[in-house]
């Protein structure tokens, strides 16, 4: 059987000389794409001049202006040989570099580089407020007219107005071959004359040229009196009068029946753009793609995504901030403050925010930074994994690239930091409350791209008085007010993603409670559901999505978890030494004994779905190359200087080898390997070098690399497995417990009526957990953990209301820690179980009075009085809230009146008695063992 090799190279760059499906121009428009590897080509020493529109895919104004662009470029196309029309995507991060260097930082930007350019910023096309396709056409001839005058602008006709008070000078200067002349005489701002000479100027035998209507003794000797006219002059001065309308068309229709009676005719010679070929593969697949995975996500509803959040942070940076050559002043307080709440607020990974760190020492110590210098910090921390991901949006995914993205993570980002501001500084007097919205008013007035979007933000700001903005909480309502506005103002507009219409967020449907029956807003059930959607527990955990993506492996690894807060797995955490959760595990095929191998990562942590990948890949090269892992295809880089050992190896059953030759340390071959390991009669193996070979290339995704794989197997009339299994739901479901779920809620409902009481049972509940679930967890305890658990144990002891004998397991607990240099988890847990059988315990029920209506454990040590409101600040919205006992400041004023003050503060004097009130012994409850029957009478 012939076999057959085929290299497969992934480029970390991406192609950007053609626009992606749905960006605003496309190759099939009348204007040339161009980007950072082929701008300075085309535009320097160019025999043709050029107009470039710097744009961001994302931007609304760029949108708008897009279709006039495109017109024009089209209405212009017989100036092609004169100026080139052109694009550029600076919201591309490719091109910030080119962006930074010629200062573009509003979009949308249009600069007029002449013929033979070499150096400068090139001429500003200011185009005015009215975006259309005649203003844009008076702007360019305006520059081009200057540029002639100025002694350059040599491609061109002359353009310069005619001004003299007769027609004898309407034949100087020109070639002999020239029959008519014709002299359009229109208004000083109307400029149709030079568009006329333009659109024809490749007709042979005629010259057009314009006078305006206020050269006064022309138009008298004349005696024109409707503007525009056409003064037609042959080389017998014979002369004739023509009208027209006021439009570029009529006038050349006017001019070209003359010229049909004298037996000529106008010629508008249009030359070709050389389109340059896409080398996208199956653009419809990769849209189809994208259109199920808006779908799954538009089902997860409200949830915040880290991938979006991260997007926000990198475009701003590195292709808004670093796109300023020069960063000073005003711009640099700017961007110190926003870097400042980065650090506080952005849910940064274990160790990732070192690269804010590094941009704060620089923002402090500097008086000016070269943007420059912020782009390669950024890369050098993405190149370093401090980001979750490389893809850019998530749940902004737009339905093309010119819609949501950017602009709708921003959004999503500033509220994120107004949440997570309130909830961590409830009990910070001196913080302002304003920081996160001072923050963001400076970044959008002096770093953001759209201009227009910059002065309508700001202008809101002033007319809703951000200023006097003077709680946290209203802080967070004032941005999502402010965001509604924006909603408002931009419903129907073309810049309105068709599958994402503009609301008034949340809706009933999302929030049903937000919203009264007169369709008013409920403000306080608004800002429960903004601190609920923001707050940082809101974020999509990466394990699910990791087991998601990993789905087609699972008949080699399989993905489960371990709760080691049920005390029936606290010896298997023992045994497997599980002390600090997550912990994540890897156990090979035919495993035996051991505790694992722990699955870790320098600067790295476990809410990142790539870091699981790679670290997983890590340890199946591992397994394979120590002579296990026989169940994975072969995993390891091949190294051999050429094919033929490749070749060699190849079982009689395969008949293409795919191998993917990529960066070191990307894995990208190896993943795609684990996805197609099931189909027949292929192998994909990975080199971490480059081969002299002849290759095909793709994007570096894993997506792309299978869709490119599949596809040249297809051609080839070869039939493939499905790559994607769907994972197996083997989540058990724990049926309802009927009646005993409802005495609960009875339950439940009356120790509320009981107010502040404090039941043994719950006191308990904690000793037990801490001793039997955490301490015993840890193999040996020694050192200062033995140190640590002496203590705790000593307070028990003198503290704790321990009735009749019932403390002597904590005198044996106390007795094993001092006279021993170490103790075994075990043997805690087997003192506490003895202790329970011995009924030491008044109870065996886990909690009382902090029994949750879900499996949460509620119960928490007490950390003191002003700690515990801080926690439950921080928790209040979040999804482990308990929706019968929210979190609040406590005491409230129902419990303790006396507590607070007027203005809303606390008499910590009042407090304090309170306290030791509530937490006193002769306010425990005792309750006789699992009883209810003391609550018959409550009532």
């Amino acid at each position: 059987m012939k076999k057959y090799v085929a290299i497969f190279l992934t480029l970390l760059i991406a192609n950007s000389g053609n626009a992606a499906i749905g960006d605003l121009f496309l190759p099939s428009d009348d204007v040339e794409i161009l980007n950072v590897q082929n701008f300075k080509n085309h535009i320097q020493n160019s025999t043709t001049a050029w107009l470039v529109d710097f744009y961001a895919s994302w931007c609304g104004d760029c949108q708008r202006f897009a279709p006039t662009w495109k017109k024009f470029a089209t209405e212009v196309a017989a100036w092609r040989d004169m100026v080139r029309v052109a694009v550029l995507a600076c919201s591309d991060e490719i091109n910030t570099s080119i962006c930074r260097e010629y200062q573009i930082v509003h979009f949308p930007t249009v600069r007029y580089f002449g013929e033979n350019y070499q150096s400068g910023k090139g001429v500003v096309v200011h185009h005015g407020e009215r975006v259309d396709v005649q203003s844009v056409k008076k702007s360019v001839i305006e520059i081009v007219v200057n540029e002639i005058h100025e002694g350059r602008g040599t491609v061109y006709p002359n353009l310069l107005p005619y001004e003299a008070s007769d027609l004898g000078r309407l034949f100087e200067g020109l070639p002999d071959h020239i029959q008519y002349v014709f002299l359009v005489v229109d208004p000083p701002d109307a400029h149709l004359g030079a568009e006329v000479a333009l659109d024809i100027h490749k007709t042979p035998n005629i010259s057009v040229k314009y006078s305006f209507n206020n050269n006064s003794e022309l138009i008298a000797k004349l005696q024109i009196e409707k503007f525009p006219t056409i003064v037609a002059l042959d080389r017998r001065n014979n002369s004739q009068l023509l009208t027209s309308d006021t439009n570029s068309k009529a006038v050349k229709t006017t001019i070209g029946t003359f010229l049909e009676s004298k037996g000529l005719k106008i010629i508008e010679h249009i030359p070709e753009i050389k389109k340059i070929p896409s080398a996208d593969l199956d653009l419809e697949h990769k849209e189809r793609s994208k259109v199920v995975l808006r779908q799954h996500i538009k089902k997860m509803s409200d949830v915040i995504f880290q991938v979006d959040l991260e997007a926000a942070l990198r475009y701003s940076l590195r292709q808004e901030v670093s796109t300023i050559e020069v960063i000073k002043g005003d711009q640099l307080q700017a961007l110190n403050v926003y870097l400042t709440v980065l650090k506080k607020y952005f849910p940064f990974g274990h160790n990732s925010s070192s690269f804010i760190d590094e941009l704060l020492k620089l923002t402090s110590e500097s008086t000016e930074i070269k943007g420059v210098v912020i782009e390669e910090i950024v890369n050098r921390a993405e190149n370093q994994g401090l980001f979750s991901s490389k893809q850019r949006f998530l749940g902004c995914e737009g339905s093309s690239t010119r819609y949501r993205g950017y602009p709708c993570s921003l959004w999503r980002l500033f509220h994120y930091l107004t949440v997570n501001s309130a909830q961590l500084n409830v009990y910070n007097k001196r913080n302002n409350p304003r920081e996160v919205l001072e923050a963001m008013h400076a970044y959008v007035k002096y770093f953001f791209g759209c201009v227009r979007c910059s002065q309508h933000f700001q202008e809101m700001a002033a007319e809703r008085n951000l200023t006097k903005v003077s709680s946290l909480d209203s802080s967070i309502l004032w941005l999502w007010e402010a965001h509604n506005v924006v909603n408002a103002r931009i419903k129907g507009d073309d810049t309105e993603d068709p599958e994402y219409p503009k609301y008034q967020f949340p809706t009933k449907f999302l929030c049903p409670e937000c919203v009264q029956e007169d369709n008013s807003w409920k403000t306080d059930e608004v800002l429960k559901y903004l601190k609920r959607m923001y707050g940082r527990f809101n974020i999509c955990p990466a394990w699910k999505k990791f087991a998601s993506e990993v789905a087609s492996w699972q008949d080699l690894v399989k993905i489960a978890v371990v709760e080691c807060s049920d005390e029936t797995n606290t010896p298997l955490c023992r045994e497997y030494r599980i002390t600090r959760y997550p912990t994540v595990k890897y156990f090979h095929e035919n495993y035996r004994f051991g505790s694992g191998a722990l699955m870790s990562h320098q600067n790295q942590n476990y809410a990142t779905v790539e870091f699981l990948k790679k670290a997983l890949i890590e340890k199946l090269m591992e397994e394979i190359s120590e002579g296990r892992g026989a169940i994975y295809p072969n995993l390891l880089p091949y190294e051999g200087a050429d094919l033929k050992q490749l070749i060699e190896s190849i079982p009689k059953d395969v008949q293409y080898v795919f191998l993917v030759v990529d960066a070191a340390q990307a894995y990208l071959g190896a993943e795609v390997a684990l996805d197609l390991h099931k189909a027949n009669g292929i192998i994909v193996r990975h080199s971490l070098k480059n081969n002299s070979v002849q290759f095909m290339t793709c994007d570096a995704n894993r997506t792309a690399l299978k869709r490119t794989i599949v596809k040249f197997l297809e051609e080839k009339g070869f039939k493939t497995v499905k790559t994607v299994e769907e994972t197996k739901n083997n989540t058990s479901q724990v049926a309802p417990r009927g009646i005993e779920n409802a005495i609960q809620g009875v339950l439940r409902q009356r120790i509320k009526k009981m107010g502040d009481v404090i039941f043994q049972v719950d006191l308990e509940a904690a000793v037990r957990y801490s001793l039997r679930q955490e301490v015993s967890a840890v193999q040996t305890i020694k050192g200062n953990q033995l140190e640590a658990l002496a203590a705790y144990l000593q307070v028990l002891k003198k503290y704790f209301p321990f009735y009749y004998n019932s403390s002597s397991f904590i005198d044996e607990l106390l007795t094993l820690t001092s006279n021993s240099g170490a103790i075994t988890g075990l043997q805690i847990e087997e003192i506490v179980k003895r202790a329970e059988s011995n009924g030491t315990f008044s109870s065996t029920l886990k909690f009382l009075g902090c029994e949750g209506t879900r499996q949460f454990d509620e119960n928490r040590p007490f950390y003191g009085y002003g700690n515990h409101n801080v926690v439950n600040a921080r928790l209040k919205g979040d999804p482990t809230e308990d929706a019968e006992y929210p979190k609040k400041q406590f005491p409230d004023r129902i419990r303790c009146p006396e507590c607070v003050d007027d203005d809303g503060s606390w008499k910590k004097e009042e407090v304090l008695k309170y306290l030791k009130r509530m937490y006193s012994n002769a306010n425990v409850r005792y309750i006789g063992a699992d009883t209810y029957v003391f609550f018959r009478d409550l009532d």
